[in-house]
């Protein structure tokens, strides 16, 4: 096995990892990921892609972002020079902020509550209404303050932070304009496709539970009427966008296999369906399982994308 890759341990007549080949070579825990990687029908050729973009190719934007971040894990130890920083830490729970959140009462919780994620901390406020908007004020004045020290500019000292965060936000709540009022949201319906043409919607879902991943497709005419369903479930926890991308290939196979040519493929994976029509997400992680629905598309005579917002495709994901 020292020379072994990994396409042995994939069974080629299914195109399906070799379950027991897995489990007897690898921790339970690095088993269970394995095998929930999806494969292509066919074998590719492996290519490097860039993991922060939906497409797998690097941009600035985003290599800029990484190194910020990295760079803010390296220097968050301004204040106090703990060891052991974190972001909630450096905002929230560091006692050189003491001055700054104990000036209100409602932020008497630091010293009760243990947030080990800053997004954990923002639903907590949220979820039992500690006023998400002067929080905001205070979130941002504190990182901002922090990041002027860093960069030696003229700051407010943290003694006198409470205040102008209490003043910026008395500005703020003054010129707050009053709520437009609520509109009705335009429903998005399933939309008949052009005469002689069928519509095939797709759509999966994540059984958490049970480790597995539903597919749901449904073919109608002009009408509306159902000419023909398939709802089936794989072995695989799968991300959302692997299971949209996988269900789009078995989508289309399934329409063949019913007797169609003509059709239009429709689903809510605006990632998926763009990928579909450019043909130009090579890089993307979820591409290999693009790349099935490619080469099936040649089998059709006819045949179209088109996206929908979740509310056209119900009865697809009702299906899965």
């Amino acid at each position: 096995m020292e020379v072994a890759t990994v396409d042995c341990m994939i069974d080629e007549g299914t195109r399906t990892w070799n379950a027991e080949m897995v489990n007897e070579i690898f921790a339970p825990q690095e088993a269970e990921e394995i095998k929930n990687i999806p494969l292509a029908r066919e074998a590719t050729e492996e290519s490097l892609y860039w993991p922060w973009e939906h497409d797998g190719r690097f941009s600035c934007k985003s290599g800029y972002r990484f190194l910020k971040e990295d760079e803010d894990v390296l220097q968050l130890r301004d204040r106090c020079k703990e060891d052991n920083e974190d972001v909630v830490h450096a905002v929230w729970s560091c006692k050189e902020l003491d001055g700054v959140w104990g000036m209100n009462n409602i932020w008497s919780l630091r010293n009760q509550q243990r947030f080990t994620s800053f997004s954990k901390l923002m639903a907590w406020v949220f979820q039992h209404q500690r006023n998400p908007d002067l929080f905001a004020f205070s979130i941002w004045s504190i990182w901002h303050q922090r990041n002027q020290v860093r960069t030696q500019q003229a700051y407010c000292p943290l003694n006198q932070l409470s205040q102008l965060v209490h003043d910026r936000y008395a500005e703020y709540k003054a010129f707050k304009p009053p709520p437009f009022p609520s509109r009705q949201k335009r429903r998005a319906w399933w939309k008949s496709p052009d005469q002689d043409i069928f519509k095939i919607n797709f759509d999966g879902v994540i059984y958490a539970e049970e480790k597995c991943s539903g597919l749901g497709v449904i073919i109608r005419n002009q009408e509306g009427l159902v000419i023909a369903s398939m709802s089936t479930r794989v072995p695989q926890q799968l991300q959302p966008i692997e299971i949209e991308a996988l269900v789009a290939s078995r989508a289309l196979e399934f329409a063949r296999e019913v007797g169609i040519s003509e059709a239009v493929l429709e689903g809510d994976s605006l990632l998926v369906i763009k990928a579909l029509e450019t043909k130009d997400a090579k890089l993307a992680p979820f591409y290999l399982l693009i790349q099935d629905s490619i080469k099936l598309s040649s089998s059709f005579s006819k045949l179209s994308y088109s996206y929908s917002k979740r509310e056209g495709n119900l009865v697809a994901h009702s299906v899965a």
